[in-house]
């Protein structure tokens, strides 16, 4: 009987999907919130987090760690965030783009290409939104989802 059980289960496993196995990398230029932020993700328990404080390094980076998601704060010291929307979209249309902005540059980085924008600090609703960025990634619905502890 917990034979039957645990093919039963194994079955059902199958088709579901952890969302957050997965690449993140955050560019944050302020340090206390790159903490917060990092942490945030890392007990969201997504799969890849990669940091950097600077735009420059989240260009270098990207190719090398194959971010699913970026994450792009509008405070970077060297290069303007929304410039960073903009290039990154236009490098791939698949990668999952969050800015976060105050209220007055939202329009700006929709605009510029951000699948989400975000007033920062964001915690919840932030990983929030990189669930729904991965699950679109992969073409799947809210169903096929393994639940995660928050």
């Amino acid at each position: 009987m917990l034979e039957l059980f645990r093919e039963g289960v194994e079955e059902h496993c199958m088709g579901l999907v952890n969302i957050r196995n997965g690449t993140v990398l955050l560019a944050e230029g302020d340090s206390e919130r790159r903490s917060i932020l990092e942490k945030v993700l890392k007990d969201s328990r997504f799969t890849r987090v990669v940091v950097v404080s600077s735009g420059a390094e989240a260009v270098k980076l990207f190719p090398q760690v194959k971010a699913d998601i970026i994450i792009l704060d509008d405070n970077l010291p060297d290069i303007p965030a929304l410039d960073l929307v903009k290039a990154f979209r236009g490098g791939s249309k698949k990668v999952g783009l969050v800015a976060l902005c105050n209220e007055e540059r939202k329009g700006d980085a929709e605009r510029a290409g951000a699948s989400r924008v975000l007033t920062s600090p964001a915690g919840k609703e932030l990983v929030s939104a990189l669930d729904q960025l991965m699950m679109k990634k992969l073409g799947i619905s809210s169903g096929s989802v393994i639940p995660t502890e928050e």
